[in-house]
């Protein structure tokens, strides 16, 4: 009897479902106030379909195309994966991922830590070679980040590190053929792969929007602590308290760092790298977007910067406050902010979501368990104007932690 009643429950509740998708999907198709708007059917009544491109690389539709004329020609004439359209970026995007996927990144580990334990290095010889040691923070989180996302796809150091300046790669890509490279190569055979021209382009454009995107980052990070002491004390302590000695410092520990994640979450949309999305044209015969016809061949673009400090977006959007939301995840929904104008990896799962993360918890973590940091006063005023997004310089102090 219990079983029957079971099968009976279980029955009604499938037709109970049948229903409700095929009254949602009318509604969806032919009521919906978006129902006019132009798109494939299967996304407007399901978000599996969007699951499954994403999967497939193809979670853009095609209809909106990159904008050609404020889109630069690489210099030996192949589309990148940011200049490519629809199937051809598709494609790239398949096969770059294999070279940013977890499997990946733990090949590259010792090279993210051989240039995070280098930048310390070269700090603390400047501190023992100086009873005032002042260092602008800004060239030196970028000459790290360009020696690293140089050495992945060249396979060689550019020696920025070692002779304070920078360098550019004396070989291409794909004469280098470093870890980035030959991961790529591994994946794409059988004809399916990228071309040597494309590697090639591709390992410059990796090379720029892995390096200055991430120094940036990691300035922002660094001035913001440093005019909140309060934060900046904190973070340091979880830090130091995790780990008894740098070398103990590995990348799978400070994925567990909570406050350290929350910072950084936290500066990734405060001070955002990119200021705004790439332009893309509206496709023939126009398209509604955010309830506003938009005439066909019209460029558009979404200024990030306006969405991450808007008020109608976020409480408090210009201020470095951590709310518990971010340190108890659970919570974070209880928060009235609009979580869908913040999905700082959503942008480009294939170029950042891992590498640009575990670089930047590497090097911010090694650095401030090494040093003790004060900023300059110069510097004070340096981020304030919401208008000076990338200032020359970040200088701060920089003393020896005493041992704990």
């Amino acid at each position: 009897m219990l079983v029957e009643n079971a099968k009976i429950r279980i029955e009604t509740h499938r037709q109970a479902a049948i229903l409700y998708f095929a009254v949602w999907s009318v509604y969806s198709l032919y009521f919906h106030p978006l129902s006019r708007c132009p798109g494939p059917k299967l996304a407007a009544i399901s978000p599996i379909i969007h699951i499954l491109w994403d999967i497939r690389g193809k979670e853009h539709s095609g209809l909106f195309v990159k904008d050609p004329a404020l889109y630069s020609p690489t210099p030996n004439g192949t589309n990148a994966m940011i200049t490519a359209n629809n199937e051809e970026h598709t494609r790239m995007r398949r096969l770059l991922t294999h070279a940013f996927s977890n499997k990946a990144l733990k090949e590259q580990d010792q090279i993210l830590h051989v240039y995070a334990d280098m930048l310390i290095d070269k700090l603390a010889g400047i501190v023992r070679g100086s009873q005032h040691p002042v260092v602008d923070m800004t060239r030196w989180y970028n000459f790290t980040t360009f020696n690293l996302i140089g050495d992945l796809p060249f396979g060689e150091p550019f020696g920025c590190l070692s002779d304070n300046k920078y360098h550019c790669p004396k070989t291409s890509a794909q004469e280098a053929q470093g870890k980035f490279t030959s991961c790529i190569i591994k994946h794409g055979n059988g004809g399916r792969g990228l071309s040597l021209p494309e590697i090639d382009v591709n390992a410059g454009v990796f090379v720029l929007a892995g390096s200055e995107t991430t120094a940036a980052l990691l300035t922002g990070c660094t001035y913001y602590l440093l005019r909140h002491p309060e934060k900046y004390v904190r973070l340091v302590s979880e830090i130091r308290g995790a780990f008894a000695q740098i070398s103990e410092i590995k990348l799978s520990a400070l994925v567990e760092l909570p406050y350290l994640n929350a910072v950084l979450t936290k500066i990734l949309r405060i001070y955002s790298p990119i200021p705004f999305m790439l332009p893309r044209l509206v496709p023939q015969g126009g398209a509604v977007i955010d309830g506003q016809y938009v005439p066909g061949r019209v460029s558009v673009s979404i200024s990030l910067f306006l969405a991450f400090h808007s008020n109608t977006n976020f409480n408090n959007p210009d201020s470095f406050i951590l709310s518990v939301g971010f340190l108890v995840p659970s919570l974070l929904n209880s928060f009235p902010i609009k979580r869908m104008h913040f999905d700082h990896f959503h942008m480009d799962h294939a170029t950042a979501s891992v590498s640009t993360d575990a670089e930047m918890r590497l090097i911010l973590a090694k650095f401030l368990w090494h040093f003790d940091l004060e900023l300059q006063v110069e510097s004070l005023f340096s981020m304030v104007c919401p208008k000076l997004l990338f200032p020359l310089e970040s200088a701060c102090v920089v003393g020896e932690a005493s041992p704990s």
